[in-house]
Formats: C-alpha cells, sequence, structure tokens
C-alpha cells in the first residue's frame, strides 16, 4: 500500500502529488499524500524519504540527479481542506535574485517560475508607471509631456508677472512647477502582492521618485511575512513600505491609517499594481480602485487575460451607481514572453485616468 499512488475513484492510496519549486541554487520539494490512518507507518515514511532526497551525500554526489535543500510534508485528504506544510528536513525557505533583490520563498507563497522573463516583467512595470528611466525616447518624451501637462494645468496664482520692455507678461515660473511636480508623494500599491517582489522591485527602481512609499496587500499570511522579511533584507528604511494580510476591498477603507503623516491621502499620486490569481480580481477590489480618486495608473498584470477581461472591462465602464468614480482608459498592452515555447505570454496591461 505504501507504494501505492492515491485513486481518487476508490479513495484509497497514498502518493498523490510531487511539486518541486527550483530556484537558482536552492530546490524545494513538497510531498502530497493522502492521510494515512497508521501514525507510525507515516513517520516511517517521512523517514524514507528524507533519507532518499536529502541527504548531505545527495548533495556532493555528482552522480545524483537529487539536489534538494528543503523537504516538505502536506497530508491533505480534498482540495477543500486547509493547505498545511511539515517542514521534515533542509531549511525552511528558499531564495531568489531578481534584479539584485534577493526574495525568500515559502511552500504556500506565490513566485514567478521563469525568474530571468521575471526580471523583464518587473522592469516593465516599472517603466509603464512612470517610475524609471526608459530606455527609448518615445517613451521618455511620454514622461516629459506628464511635467508639461502638470505646468499648463497648475491654477494661475502660479503665474508670475514681470516687467518687460513696457506692460506685465505672464511669466511662468516653471523651476518651482517642475520641483513641485517631482516631489509628489507617490504610494506604490501592490495589490496581490505575494513575497513583496513586485513592490519591492519597484521601490528599488523607482529613480524618477525620491518621496515614495509601498503598501502591499495579500490574503496569505505566510506571503505577507515572507514579504515583510524581503524588504527587510533588500535594505528598504522601515518607514518606506507595510505589507497587510486581508482583502483589497477591505483594506482601502483603512488605507490612510497605514500611511506615514507625510502623506496625504487627498493628495499623493497613487500607482496601483494587480497581479491577481489566474481568474483575476473580485468585483469589489475594481469597485474600490475605481472610488480611490488619486489613483491614477494601474498596470494590470495578466496571464490569461480572457479570464481576467472582465475586470478590465469594469475599469473602463462609464460612471454608474454601481461603478462609481471617474473610469480608466486603457492606454498600452505589452506582451511578456515568460513561457518560451509556448503560445502564452504574461500581459502588462496599463490603465490611466
Amino acid at each position: 500500500m505504501l507504494s501505492q499512488p492515491f485513486n481518487e475513484f476508490e479513495r484509497k492510496g497514498v502518493w498523490k502529488m510531487l511539486s518541486i519549486r527550483e530556484f537558482g541554487s536552492d530546490v524545494m520539494m513538497i510531498v502530497t499524500i493522502f492521510p494515512m490512518e497508521d501514525k507510525e507507518s507515516e513517520n516511517a515514511l517521512k523517514k524514507l524519504v528524507e533519507e532518499r532526497f536529502l541527504q548531505l551525500g545527495n548533495l556532493s554526489d555528482e552522480n545524483s540527479f537529487f539536489r534538494i535543500t528543503s523537504l516538505y510534508w502536506q497530508r491533505l485528504a480534498n482540495a477543500s481542506d486547509p493547505v498545511i506544510y511539515e517542514h521534515i528536513a533542509g531549511a525552511p525557505y528558499i531564495y531568489e535574485i531578481i534584479l539584485d533583490a534577493r526574495f525568500r520563498v515559502s511552500p504556500s507563497s506565490f513566485f514567478q517560475t521563469n525568474s530571468a522573463c521575471a526580471a523583464i516583467l518587473y522592469k516593465t512595470i516599472a517603466e509603464k508607471c512612470g517610475l524609471c528611466n526608459v530606455d527609448n525616447a518615445a517613451a521618455q518624451e511620454a514622461i516629459n509631456a506628464d511635467i508639461v501637462t502638470a505646468v499648463f494645468e497648475k491654477d494661475l496664482e502660479e503665474f508670475a508677472y514681470e516687467n518687460i520692455d513696457g506692460p506685465k507678461t505672464k511669466i511662468r515660473k516653471l523651476e518651482k512647477v517642475v520641483d513641485t511636480f517631482e516631489q509628489q508623494a507617490t504610494l506604490i500599491l501592490d495589490i496581490c502582492c505575494g513575497t513583496g517582489t513586485i513592490g519591492i522591485s519597484l521601490m528599488k527602481l523607482a529613480k524618477t521618485v525620491s518621496r515614495k512609499f509601498l503598501v502591499g496587500i495579500e490574503i496569505i499570511p505566510e506571503a505577507v511575512e515572507d514579504a515583510t522579511i524581503n524588504a527587510i533584507d533588500n535594505n528598504l528604511p522601515s518607514d518606506s513600505y507595510k505589507f497587510v494580510v486581508g482583502k483589497a476591498e477591505n483594506i482601502f477603507f483603512r488605507l490612510e491609517r497605514l500611511l506615514p503623516s507625510w502623506i496625504d491621502l487627498k493628495t499623493v499620486n497613487i500607482i496601483g499594481v494587480i497581479d491577481p490569481p489566474r481568474a483575476g480580481i473580485h468585483e469589489k477590489v475594481v469597485i474600490g480602485c475605481r472610488a480611490l480618486t488619486q489613483l491614477k495608473k494601474i498596470a494590470f498584470v495578466s496571464c490569461n487575460p480572457s479570464l481576467a477581461m472582465k475586470n478590465m472591462v469594469d475599469l473602463c465602464r462609464p460612471t454608474s451607481k454601481k461603478f462609481a468614480g471617474e473610469p480608466f482608459k486603457l492606454t498600452s498592452i505589452t506582451p511578456v514572453d515568460m513561457f518560451p515555447q509556448t503560445s502564452h505570454c504574461e500581459w502588462v496591461v496599463q490603465f490611466e485616468r
């Protein structure tokens, strides 16, 4: 019986699934079994698995195919049961480096499967959000256009009058306006933040803003714990971020209480990043995003746009009783080849208002 795979129809057997997470030099293995009634037999099976896959000799043996550094055990009778991972050997976490940032990953935490392309993905998001210098002239002109727009949309009180060869002429204090534009506080709102990879990467890439704060929202407590540790390990100032556990639509209502005193929610420039599960986000999250008046840009990341299409449409719907707030406009779509040699790619969809 111990060697039999689990049969879903007969509800017999032991082995249900074997999961491997590999990042650089770290490899995590998660063994999922159907719960055994005989605890002694199960403990003996754990020991056999540990001896087979995680021994010091395996790490140094050139002929060994195993280089497992972290080993977990999971008992799961039904897919709806609580997911509990038992650490049985090796290191409790694995680590990966992306864009010079080091990230800790727990067995229950989401992490991109293609780290090399993840670096491209995160830099693309930063560029689309206007947080870092871009490589092409056209995109740089778009950033310059934002400053010009800010200049000419300022109230007439910003004008100064100087006497130049006769009648008074309105002279723009451009330096002051540009300085104000550059110094405006920026709030990065990382929705479905996972282990904090996108938010932390954006904070490190954000060279065009000096006053910035990160709020990461995630429903998995272990992922938020990883995100907090990752922020510390990557030397983010302790007063520059906050990771919280909860549903995004609920966090929005108390967002102001999470911010430092130097940020005014009524004037701060909010940039949203949404990297949801495959099926997209709950409708309430979309409604909450539209209600945040200062949220002007959203980078929506999707690996299956057809499933997330309703979210995108709802962001752009005309204002109504249900969907209050100014609608967004879809301004660009950038594909990132996260899954080479397949028909799938990651979309970075940019919305603005």
